[in-house]
């Protein structure tokens, strides 16, 4: 840790959001946390996952040492985490709603087979996740060279997204 190695992501943001319901079930959304560790290979590598925030029996702590189908599960629910944030609050929110006058057009316009009709959250969960996202953001958090810095991802090696975002970002 004291190297600047190890790195937490947290989606306790997806904690309690309405989801669609499929055949009569509702699909699930978990508010995972995943620790990662760089090695010293450079790759980001997940170590250990909570599908949710409270520790109990019935929410153990995921460990590449457990079963392959129990590790590549947990995995899945971070990735499909991140998936929605991505989607919702990183993309459809920071990217299009907040710096459009007209959100509410836009809304309306999606086209059936964009990307925000696809994923897992129903209509009322997907505006919760972006209120959220909304009350979270700040100013700083709107300006990229801040924003990577108070989130300490300035030496992730192979983060194509920083790199090419601050080149973009330095453009008079």
């Amino acid at each position: 840790m004291k190297k600047g190695n190890i790195f937490l992501s947290d989606y306790k943001i997806m904690e309690g959001l309405a989801t669609k319901v499929i055949d009569g079930k509702p699909t699930v959304v978990t508010p995972a946390l995943c620790l990662l560790y760089l090695n010293p290979q450079k790759k980001l590598l997940p170590i250990a996952i909570q599908l949710s925030w409270q520790p109990s029996e019935e929410n153990p702590i995921f460990l590449p040492t457990d079963t392959e189908s129990d590790w590549m599960l947990a995995k899945m629910f971070v990735r499909s985490a991140d998936a929605l944030h991505h989607l919702s609050v990183s993309n459809l929110l920071r990217t299009h709603l907040l710096p459009e006058v007209f959100t509410m057009a836009t809304l309306r316009n999606l086209p059936k087979n964009h990307p925000l009709h696809k994923s897992s959250l129903d209509k009322e969960g997907q505006l919760e996740l972006m209120r959220r996202g909304l009350s979270r953001t700040t100013y700083s958090s709107l300006c990229l060279p801040e924003n990577i810095a108070a989130r300490g991802l300035e030496s992730i090696p192979n983060f194509h997204f920083r790199d090419d975002a601050l080149r973009l970002w330095s453009i008079n």
